[in-house]
């Protein structure tokens, strides 16, 4: 593949606040050449020295724009920090040797005679040859200190900047990742519980097509819900409660008294957030992996209250002996996709210390969820 050539930059193409740094740290030379003079009281040539030094301020200024455009270029080419290094050196001597030329090719026709004269005053025996070269020597390293000051300042905040802005970037990138993989996981809900919930129906209407139509009602609302919510990341606990209710329509019709229900939530967490469809997706684990495997059905109890700044939710369900559950209460082995998905949303929306346990006590399944108090504004 080419190499892509770099796109040129024209030299005053900057931002305003580029401007405002480059411009000022030139009236800032300016303003400590004079409070120089001033303070050490000379005013043989002040006039001329400072004239001088007004003209020298642009060969300053011009100089820092070419600069900035080398290294826009390097950037462009992608090239290592050692190879930027070498090249800002070799370029800050270059931009320094112009400038004096230069600008002692704009000053000497107009204020040289002066400059030796004054030279002579403080050394007589310097010649006209050693004032020049000195002055040339003098201006040389002045301007080589003054570039690699503001080379060094320019690669100081731009590196920032960039940093900074790749940090952004790569914030954003987390996030739409985070939203992709929510996303998809809400996306894992409806079908999982589609299958189940018509399975059910299926069944249902042979025996009674009342009920059916019904459950197919509940089933409707159900969805919608899922639908609905999925585009969110949390949902208040009332709008659970509610739409578990509709759920547990579907599955009383189906169970009857083969299910035993029931339910605790302590007074003030209606309003926490919590993820969409975790409250169905734990009931529905439950009943699953629990009471629908038992001849006589079982229980299924489900407390929700607080503990500090926390909200623990906590889903019991009897279960025969001879089922994986018994086996592990691991998620791996018990839960399949449904508490593995509630637990990974957990993780992605929360991090620590909200996160899903199942356990085994008294022959009971036991399923614990904490999440953050975090309450709708």
């Amino acid at each position: 593949m080419p190499k892509q050539m770099p796109v040129a930059v024209p030299m005053w193409s900057a931002s305003r606040s580029f401007w405002f740094c480059h411009i000022g740290g030139v009236v800032l030379l300016f303003c400590l050449t004079l409070v120089f003079w001033l303070m050490f009281g000379i005013s043989e040539g002040f006039a001329i020295s400072m004239s001088a030094n007004t003209v020298w301020l642009v060969g300053f200024f011009v100089g820092g724009l070419y600069l900035r455009q080398r290294n826009i270029r390097y950037r462009q080419l992608d090239l290592n920090g050692t190879s930027v290094v070498l090249k800002n050196i070799r370029q800050t001597l270059i931009v320094s040797v112009v400038t004096v030329a230069f600008m002692s090719a704009l000053t000497f026709p107009f204020f040289l005679d002066e400059i030796v004269r004054i030279k002579q005053i403080d050394t007589p025996e310097m010649t006209r040859g050693k004032v020049i070269w000195t002055f040339l020597f003098g201006n040389l390293v002045q301007s080589t200190l003054y570039f690699v000051c503001w080379i060094a300042l320019y690669l100081g905040i731009t590196n920032s900047r960039r940093a900074r802005r790749a940090q952004i970037d790569n914030l954003r990138l987390q996030n739409s990742l985070k939203e992709a993989r929510l996303s998809s996981l809400a996306n894992q809900l409806n079908p999982h519980f589609l299958f189940n919930a018509l399975n059910n129906i299926r069944f249902m209407i042979t025996e009674d097509a009342k009920q059916a139509e019904t459950m197919l009602m509940s089933l409707s609302a159900v969805l919608r819900y899922s639908l609905e919510s999925s585009k969110q990341e949390t949902v208040m606990l009332s709008q659970e409660l509610d739409i578990t209710e509709r759920y547990l329509d579907l599955v009383k019709i189906q169970f009857e008294d083969r299910l035993r229900l029931s339910m605790q939530v302590d007074d003030g967490l209606q309003s926490v957030m919590v993820p969409p469809m975790m409250l169905q997706m734990l009931l529905e684990n439950a009943v699953k992996h629990g009471v629908e495997r038992l001849q006589h059905g079982g229980e299924v109890s489900v407390r929700i209250v607080k503990e500090s700044e926390l909200m623990k939710i906590t889903v019991i369900n009897s279960m025969p002996e001879s089922t994986p559950m018994v086996k592990s209460a691991s998620m791996e082995n018990s839960a399949g996709i449904g508490l593995r998905n509630i637990d990974q949303r957990l993780q992605l929306l929360y991090g620590a210390p909200a996160g899903l346990h199942t356990e085994i006590q008294g022959g009971q399944f036991h399923t614990h969820v904490i999440v953050p108090l975090e309450h709708t504004s």
